[in-house]
C-alpha cells in the first residue's frame, strides 16, 4: 500500500484515511486480477488536534491520480461533510476528466494487435486483389509477413507515424500502413505482369524526399527565423515589421481574413500590396513589391528577399498540414521568418538541418498575464460579467447560452463559431470590442482561437470536451491553452486576464493544461501535387478517381519527418461526381475545392457546377444564390444566409480556376458576399432570433443553463397545391422513328387563405434513366460497378415567370392550364430490377421569396407505347396459328385469338399435337410464357446485361386417356399481370429491349424402337399498353386518355394553353 510521503499520518491525531486496494505495480497479483483500481476515502472523526493543510493533500492526490489513472467512486460524500476540503470539487474534476493520452507504445501496441490479425483481414484481401494479388497469393505470404514484423522491428513504419495516425484518425487507419508494409514485403512473390504496373505506382508514390519536389529553392541559402510564443506575445508583429520594410515579400496566412488584414494595414501605410486568396484576388499595381495570401495560393516561383508564414504549427494538421510544408519547402526567400507555437520548433529545425539551412529561434513572453480563477461559476450563468468570453462547442448550445445571459443579467452577446463567414466573425468581434456598440459579453466556439483581435477580460469554459466528428472528447491540451490566452490584451483596459470555467469539475482539468509543458510536433503534413497525381492515375485509367487516392495512400513511401494529410473528403467528393466526364486535372481542381461535405446543398451545388463546366456552359452567380432584400427573423433564415455564403465562396473559388464557365465579375461576386455577410451580422445583431432554436442540452440538469424547451418552429403554409392532368398514362403509338409523340395537358390548382407574395409559378416536366452493370476487373477476380445516368425530356414552363418586382396574389381560387409536347422517341416507363430504370415525373413550384419555405407538389407520369395502331394488319388478323411439324412422325399447331395484348387481359390459347404413325407415344407437354429483356449501353452496341423471367408456366404429363391416341389436344387459359412490376410492355430503344414469347416443349418416344424425341416451338406475341378495343383516338375532355400529336388535333382545340418556352432560368426542386 502506498501513503503519499507528503501526508503524515498517527495514529493519536490524524484523521485517518482509510485506503482501498490501490497497487500501482503492473506485476502485482491484484492488479491483474481486479481491474479497474478504485480508491475510496473514508472520514473517521476520533478527537484530534491537527488536520493535514488542504494544499497538501489535493497537490498529493492530483500527483498520484494522473500519473496512474485512478478512479474515483466516492469523494462527494467527504468534500461536504469535511470543512477544511474545499477545493476536494476541483480534485474530483481532475481524477474524472483527465484524458488518457496516447502514447508511442500504445499506439504500436494497438499496431501490433492489427498486424496479429492481418491474414484473417478481408478488407485487406481485397485491397490485395486491387493490386494483383490474388487471393491465393495473399493467403500464402500473409502470415509470413506477419512473422516478418513481428522478428524484425526496423521493418514496421516509424512509431512517430503510428501514433500520430492512432490520435488523429484512429486505430483503423493503422490499416493503410499495413497495407504499405505488406505490398513492399509481396514485391518479390508478385508475377511478373503485376510486379510491371506495381513498380511503376510504388515509384510516382515514392514522396520519401519532398524537398527534391523544389529545386530552385535547394539552390538558394535561406535563412529560417522563427517567431515562437504564446498568444499576445506579439511574435506576429515583429515579422510583419520585417516584411514591410523588405524590398519584395509575401505573407501566408492560415485564414483568408488574416491575408486580408495584412493587406489592408499594408495599403494603408502606403506600401503597395496585393491580395491573393482562393476566392479572391487583387491587384494593387502588378509591381507591388509585397503579396498577402493564404498559405495554400502561395507563390512558389517568385524570388523574394522576405517570406512570413504565420500559425506555423498547422504543418501537423491532418488535413491542410501539406500547405505549410509546401511553403516551408518552396519558397525562394532569403529570409523566411515563421511565426507560432513553440511546439514547432524541434520539427522545424529537423526538416532545416536536413536541407542545411540556418535556423534562428526568437522566443517572446505574454505582453499580459493570464491566470486561473480559483472558483468556477458554479453553474451559473447569472455570473457573467462585462468582457467575458464564453466557450461553448455547438451551435445550438452558443444560441442557448446567449439566450440565458441576456434573459438573467441582462447583458447583451456577440457570437462566433465555426459555421460563420470568417467576415462575420470579425464584426461580431468589432462589436465585442467596441465599448460604444452595447455588447457586453461574446459567446464563442473555439473559432476565437485564431485569426481574431479581442479585448477579452476573462475566458469561461462551459465545458471542456469537444464532439471531433466521432465522439465527445477532451480537448487537447495546446488547442486549450490557445483559447484561455485570448484573455487580456496588450493595451487594453484588460491588461491581465483571467480563465476559468462554468462548472467546478472542469477547473482541474483547465488548470493542468494550462500548467501541462509544450508537446513537440513530430511530423509536418504531405500531399501529392496535381502533377503526381496525374501520372499516377493515368496508369489506372478505368479506375475511379477515389479508388485512385485510396491506391495512393496505400502506396506511398514516407520517411523521416513526415506523414501523409488525409484524402478522406476528396475521396468523398470524386465519388459525388464521379459520374460526370471531366479532364483529370479539372476533376482534381473540383475535388480539392473548399466544400464542407457535412453540408448535403453545398455539396449538391458543387455537383451541379461541375456538370455546367463538363457540359460547357455558364453559370451566373444569381442563378446559384438569391439574397432578399428583406427577411424574416428566423434560424431559417440564418441557415440560409451561411449556406448561401458558402456556394459564393465556392463560386469565387470555382470561378479563379474557370472564368469561362463561372462568368460573374469578381468585383460583382465581392460586392454578393460582402451583402451576404452583413444581413448574417444583422441577423446576428437581433437577440428574437434566439429564442426561436430548440435546444437539446439533455446532460445538464442545471436549470438557469438551460433554458426551457421551446416547440419546434414551422411556418404554415396558407398554399396547398394539386395537379390534376387528363390522365397519368401517356401513349406513344409507333417506335421511336415513327410516333409523331402526344400532348400532356392538366392544370395547377390551389387555393389561398390570405394574399401572398411570390416570385414565381413553374411546372416541370422531367424524365431521367438510369443504366447500371458491371463487368469483370483487369484481375480477373473482382467486379467494376458502372451507372449511366440520363436526361432524357426535361421541359419547363412559367406559369407566372420571374420579374424584379414580387407577384402578389389575392385569397382565393388559383387556376394554371399547361401542356407539354412530348417527342414521340421517349423510352417508356421501365424498371428491371436494379439493372434499368426510366421514371417521369411532374413537378409544381411556388416559389416564396427568400427565407420562406417554397411550395412544390409532385406526380408521377408514366410514358408507355402502342407499336401497333388501332385498324393495323396486327390487329385485324383474327386468329394467329403456328403450325410445324417434325419429319414423318408428328405434327404440332399452336392457335392464338391475336398476337397482341394488353395488361391483365386472358389468353386462350390451343394445341393440338397430331401423330403422323401408329407408333408416336406423347410423354410431356410444357407451356410456359417468357419476358426476355437485353439491356445494352447507349455508347456502344454491346449487349451488359441479359436478363428473363417467366409469366407462366405448366406441364402435361399424362395423354393415356386420350382415346384418340393419334391427335392430343390441349387448352390452356392464363390472365396476364396487370402492372408494370409483374410485366413490361414490349418496347425496343437504346438502352433496352423486352420481346415477349410462349415456348412449348413436347417430349415423345416410338412405341417400337423406343427412341425418344423432343420437339421445341416458339410463338411471338406482343404486350401493348392499351386493350384491343381501342378503335379511335379520345376526345380532348375525356378525364382517362390522352391526344397523340397531330396538327390536326392541335388545330381543333382553340381553347387549349399554349406552350411556351420563358427565358426565366429552369426551375429548381
Amino acid at each position: 500500500m502506498h501513503i503519499p510521503s507528503s501526508v503524515s499520518v498517527t495514529r493519536h491525531r490524524l484523521c485517518s484515511l482509510n485506503l482501498g486496494v490501490v497497487c500501482c505495480n503492473p506485476s502485482h497479483p491484484r492488479t491483474r486480477t481486479t481491474p479497474p483500481f478504485s480508491i475510496r476515502f473514508k472520514m473517521l472523526l476520533p478527537p484530534c488536534r491537527f488536520t493535514p493543510p488542504t494544499n497538501m493533500l489535493i497537490t498529493t492526490l492530483r500527483y498520484n491520480a494522473y500519473h496512474r489513472s485512478l478512479s474515483i467512486h466516492s469523494l462527494r460524500s467527504f468534500s461536504s461533510t469535511h470543512p477544511h476540503a474545499s477545493k476536494l470539487d476541483s480534485i474530483i474534476g481532475l481524477l474524472k476528466s483527465k484524458p488518457r493520452q496516447s502514447s508511442v507504445e500504445q499506439a504500436r501496441s494497438a499496431y501490433m494487435k492489427l498486424i496479429t490479425r492481418f491474414p484473417k483481414n478481408g478488407i485487406a484481401k481485397k485491397n490485395a486483389r486491387d493490386m494483383g494479388i490474388s487471393s491465393k497469393l495473399f493467403e500464402q505470404i500473409a502470415p509470413q509477413f506477419v512473422a516478418h514484423l513481428q522478428k524484425h522491428k526496423n521493418s514496421r513504419p516509424d512509431p512517430l507515424m503510428i501514433k500520430k495516425l492512432t490520435e488523429e484518425e484512429g486505430p483503423g487507419s493503422l490499416n493503410r500502413l499495413i497495407m504499405s508494409s505488406f505490398y513492399e514485403y509481396a514485391e518479390p512473390f508478385m508475377p511478373q505482369e503485376v510486379l510491371n504496373e506495381y513498380s511503376s505506382l510504388r515509384k510516382l508514390s515514392d514522396m520519401r524526399f519532398p524537398s527534391e519536389w523544389f529545386p530552385e529553392a535547394r539552390q538558394m541559402q535561406r535563412k529560417i527565423i522563427l517567431h515562437v510564443g504564446p498568444t499576445n506575445s506579439g511574435k506576429t508583429y515583429r515579422a510583419i515589421q520585417r516584411l514591410q520594410a523588405a524590398e519584395s515579400g509575401i505573407y501566408c496566412g492560415p485564414l483568408r481574413l488574416l491575408a486580408h488584414e495584412i493587406y489592408d494595414k499594408m495599403n494603408e501605410k502606403g506600401v503597395a500590396c496585393n491580395l491573393l486568396t482562393g476566392e479572391e484576388r487583387r491587384v494593387v499595381s502588378p509591381t507591388a513589391p509585397l503579396t498577402s495570401s493564404t498559405v495554400e495560393m502561395a507563390n512558389l516561383g517568385k524570388p523574394l528577399e522576405v517570406a512570413v508564414i504565420d500559425e506555423i504549427q498547422l504543418i501537423a494538421d491532418p488535413i491542410r498540414g501539406w500547405a505549410w510544408t509546401q511553403a516551408l519547402l518552396g519558397l525562394k526567400a532569403k529570409e523566411i521568418h515563421l511565426c507560432g507555437e513553440a511546439s514547432a520548433v524541434p520539427l522545424v529545425k529537423k526538416i532545416c538541418e536536413s536541407l542545411g539551412e540556418q535556423v534562428v529561434v526568437n522566443e517572446y513572453e505574454r505582453l499580459t498575464p493570464v491566470a486561473l480563477a480559483t472558483e468556477s461559476l458554479r453553474g451559473n450563468l447569472q455570473n457573467v460579467e462585462k468582457g467575458d468570453c464564453v466557450i461553448s462547442f455547438s451551435r445550438k448550445e452558443i444560441f442557448a447560452t446567449k439566450q440565458t445571459i441576456e434573459k438573467k443579467t441582462g447583458l447583451r452577446c456577440a457570437v462566433a463559431y465555426g459555421n460563420l463567414p470568417p467576415e462575420t466573425r470579425a464584426l461580431q468581434a468589432k462589436s465585442f470590442n467596441d465599448p460604444t456598440s452595447g455588447i457586453d459579453v461574446l459567446v464563442a466556439s473555439d473559432a476565437v482561437g485564431m485569426g481574431l483581435n479581442l479585448n477579452i477580460k476573462r475566458v469561461v469554459f462551459t465545458t471542456v470536451q469537444k464532439f471531433d466528428g466521432r465522439a465527445h472528447r477532451f480537448m487537447q491540451i495546446p488547442q486549450l491553452k490557445q483559447i484561455a490566452g485570448r484573455a487580456g490584451r496588450f493595451g487594453t483596459a484588460y491588461a491581465s486576464g483571467e480563465v476559468t470555467t462554468l462548472y467546478q469539475k472542469d477547473l482541474g482539468y483547465v488548470e493542468e493544461c494550462l500548467a501541462a509543458p509544450i508537446i513537440p510536433l513530430e511530423l509536418a503534413g504531405l500531399q501529392p501535387t496535381v502533377d503526381i497525381v496525374e501520372v499516377f492515375a493515368l496508369q489506372m485509367p478505368n479506375e475511379k478517381y477515389s479508388s485512385v487516392l485510396k491506391k495512393f495512400e496505400d502506396l506511398a513511401s514516407l520517411q523521416g519527418n513526415f506523414f501523409l494529410c488525409n484524402f478522406n473528403d476528396q475521396k468523398i467528393l470524386a465519388d459525388l461526381i464521379e459520374s460526370i466526364k471531366l479532364p483529370l486535372r479539372d476533376r482534381y481542381q473540383f475535388v480539392t475545392a473548399p466544400v464542407s461535405t457535412r453540408n448535403e446543398e453545398v455539396m449538391d451545388t458543387l455537383k451541379s457546377m461541375t456538370r455546367t463546366h463538363s457540359n460547357n456552359e455558364t453559370l451566373q452567380l444569381t442563378d446559384l444564390v438569391d439574397l432578399p432584400e428583406s427577411f424574416e427573423s428566423t434560424p431559417e433564415a440564418l441557415t440560409y444566409l451561411e449556406t448561401a455564403h458558402k456556394k459564393i465562396m465556392l463560386y469565387m473559388w470555382l470561378s479563379l480556376r474557370f472564368p469561362e464557365t463561372f462568368v460573374t465579375e469578381q468585383d460583382d461576386a465581392a460586392a454578393t458576399k460582402l451583402r451576404c455577410e452583413e444581413l448574417i451580422d444583422q441577423k446576428l445583431s437581433q437577440s428574437s432570433l434566439v429564442h426561436k432554436f430548440k435546444t437539446t442540452n439533455k446532460k445538464s440538469k442545471k436549470k438557469e443553463y438551460t433554458p426551457r424547451d421551446q416547440k419546434t418552429w414551422r411556418i404554415r403554409s396558407p398554399v396547398k397545391l394539386n395537379i390534376q392532368v387528363e390522365n397519368n398514362d401517356m401513349i406513344m403509338f409507333g417506335s421511336a422513328d415513327e410516333s409523331s409523340g402526344c400532348v400532356l395537358r392538366g392544370v395547377l390548382r390551389f387555393t389561398l387563405t390570405q394574399p401572398i407574395k411570390v416570385k414565381s409559378i413553374g411546372i416541370r416536366f422531367i424524365g431521367k434513366s438510369l443504366l447500371t452493370w458491371s463487368e469483370a476487373a483487369r484481375n480477373g477476380s473482382e467486379q467494376l460497378y458502372h451507372e449511366e445516368e440520363q436526361t432524357v425530356v426535361d421541359h419547363h414552363c412559367y406559369c407566372l415567370a420571374r420579374q424584379p418586382k414580387l407577384h402578389t396574389l389575392a385569397a382565393g381560387d388559383h387556376t394554371y392550364p399547361f401542356e407539354f409536347i412530348l417527342p414521340g422517341h421517349l423510352p417508356e416507363t421501365t424498371q428491371v430490377t436494379n439493372f434499368y430504370e426510366v421514371e417521369y415525373k411532374l413537378k409544381a413550384l411556388v416559389e416564396r421569396p427568400a427565407f420562406i419555405p417554397n411550395q412544390s407538389v409532385r406526380q408521377v407520369i408514366h410514358v408507355y407505347r402502342q407499336l401497333f395502331s388501332p385498324g393495323s394488319p396486327e390487329f385485324m388478323e383474327p386468329v394467329y396459328t403456328l403450325k410445324r411439324s417434325l419429319g414423318d412422325d408428328l405434327e404440332a399447331v399452336v392457335s392464338l385469338p391475336t398476337k397482341i395484348y394488353a395488361y391483365g387481359d386472358t389468353i386462350s390459347l390451343t394445341t393440338v399435337i397430331s401423330a403422323l404413325n401408329d407408333h408416336i407415344q406423347l410423354d410431356l407437354l410444357t407451356c410456359n410464357l417468357k419476358e426476355y429483356i437485353i439491356l445494352g449501353n447507349s455508347n456502344n452496341d454491346t449487349t451488359i446485361r441479359a436478363h428473363g423471367r417467366h409469366l407462366f408456366s405448366t406441364k402435361v404429363k399424362r395423354f393415356d386417356d386420350n382415346n384418340n391416341r393419334s391427335v392430343w389436344t390441349k387448352h390452356f387459359e392464363l390472365t396476364l399481370p396487370s402492372t408494370m412490376k409483374e410485366m413490361h410492355c414490349d418496347m425496343d430503344n437504346e438502352s433496352v429491349r423486352v420481346r415477349h414469347k410462349f415456348k412449348f416443349l413436347l417430349e415423345f418416344h416410338h412405341t417400337v424402337s423406343g427412341e425418344t424425341m423432343q420437339m421445341r416451338l416458339a410463338v411471338p406475341i406482343n404486350i401493348c399498353a392499351l386493350p384491343l378495343n381501342t378503335q379511335q383516338l379520345p376526345a380532348y375532355e375525356s378525364p382517362a386518355t390522352c391526344h397523340s400529336y397531330l396538327p390536326t388535333y392541335l388545330d381543333a382545340a382553340d381553347d387549349l394553353p399554349s406552350y411556351e418556352e420563358h427565358s426565366s432560368p429552369p426551375l429548381v426542386f
